[in-house]
């Protein structure tokens, strides 16, 4: 999976300023690049496993397999059309609804974050895999002196002065992989967002819970933290972030 994403990073690197950009249904932005990585990443994964199932963000679902790969070619779409670097794109091997494998990248900073069920959470240089850095989640004691990402525009009411410092709206993912966040938390990604953040978090040392309460990948967003400060986080923000409360 890191050589597909490896490549996936560098043809996006390439396409970058030669993409067309449209708009889908809702509204959000999609470019000639999402749809070609995404292909390129279909035809991948199923040249090595023809057993599998595909599901990607612009193509939809392929395959019948138990063993099912989230796809999303490009994260952060307005970011890699308006010259950012959180853009990226997001892998998730999935068997029975479970996280296995999980890679994100974010190609304008050079940079790969990985996790493998049981066997930890890594990051590395896209073009010096050879010298990954074991990834831990930050800890601490009080969510008054946590920072926090919220990944989302509009999050309606909510005491934001009970933490150290909160970013809203698009806080950088790569900043909670890195450590500089205690938690993120995510209203309305869908499931090739969340897995392989849930899978990263958890081999990290930290958790995620879903916005159910429970431990899926598709109910609308995630809470990544760890343990001693979700019951805290979830007094804070469950208005807000869990489903019908």
């Amino acid at each position: 999976m890191l050589d597909i994403a490896v490549c996936a990073a560098e043809q996006l690197l390439s396409r970058r300023t030669q993409s067309a950009v449209s708009r889908k249904r809702d509204g959000s932005m999609v470019t000639s690049a999402d749809f070609i990585v995404e292909n390129w990443i279909r035809t991948q994964i199923f040249e090595h496993y023809p057993e599998d199932s595909v599901v990607g963000e612009e193509l939809g679902a392929a395959g019948t397999g138990r063993r099912m790969w989230l796809v999303d070619p490009i994260d952060g779409t307005q970011e890699f059309v308006e010259g950012g670097s959180e853009w990226g794109t997001h892998l998730c091997l999935m068997v029975d609804g479970r996280p296995l494998i999980g890679v994100v990248t974010r190609p304008a900073a050079d940079r790969l974050w990985w996790a493998v069920e049981q066997r930890g959470a890594w990051t590395a240089s896209i073009h010096d895999l050879g010298n990954a850095v074991r990834l831990k989640h930050p800890f601490t004691e009080s969510i008054s002196e946590a920072s926090v990402g919220l990944l989302v525009d509009s999050p309606g009411h909510f005491n934001s002065s009970l933490f150290a410092s909160i970013e809203i709206g698009r806080p950088s993912i790569a900043s909670y992989l890195d450590g500089q966040l205690n938690a993120l938390i995510d209203i309305g990604g869908d499931a090739w967002d969340v897995a392989p953040l849930a899978l990263l978090a958890q081999e990290m040392g930290g958790c995620f819970i879903d916005r159910n309460g429970g431990s899926r990948t598709d109910t609308g967003g995630a809470l990544y933290t760890d343990p001693v400060l979700l019951e805290g986080l979830l007094s804070a923000v469950g208005e807000i972030f869990l489903n019908d409360t």
